[in-house]
């Protein structure tokens, strides 16, 4: 493997760590019932069918157009996923919130890139920020 590869292979994983840190982070309870569940027992669910393609297949490095993405979505626990896929329950129509969305993953993907961002402040779908370096 060349330097350059193995670089690319380093930064991939990073950011891929850093993008299910950030996914931890904003799947914190289950939107249907009260219990309180691990991240991993969570799903992403599309509250309609106008999504442009899986959450899981999305990278971190496009922020605006991740964040469009689970802006559709509300978080669910598996249960209740697979009972408002059946039609045994009614999905919720609050999503997530753009600005608490962007600011988590603007926050891991400035630690995947190697770059600490302090102070955040949202211009549209960007964020400002004063960078210290790692």
């Amino acid at each position: 493997m060349t330097d350059r590869q193995q670089r690319k292979k380093e930064s991939h994983q990073r950011y891929h760590k850093a993008k299910m840190e950030a996914f931890t982070e904003i799947k914190t309870r289950c939107a249907v019932c009260p219990d309180a569940l691990p991240p991993y027992c969570l799903d992403f669910h599309h509250i309609d069918d106008n999504k442009e393609t899986r959450i899981g297949q999305m990278h971190l490095h496009n922020v605006p157009k991740l964040a469009d993405e689970l802006c559709k979505c509300v978080v669910v626990c598996a249960n209740c996923h697979r009972k408002i896929h059946w039609g045994n329950e009614p999905c919720p129509t609050t999503t997530l919130s753009r600005k608490f969305v962007e600011s988590i993953l603007f926050k891991h993907k400035s630690k995947a890139s190697g770059v600490k961002c302090e102070i955040f402040q949202f211009n549209g779908s960007t964020c400002t920020s004063r960078k210290v370096s790692v």
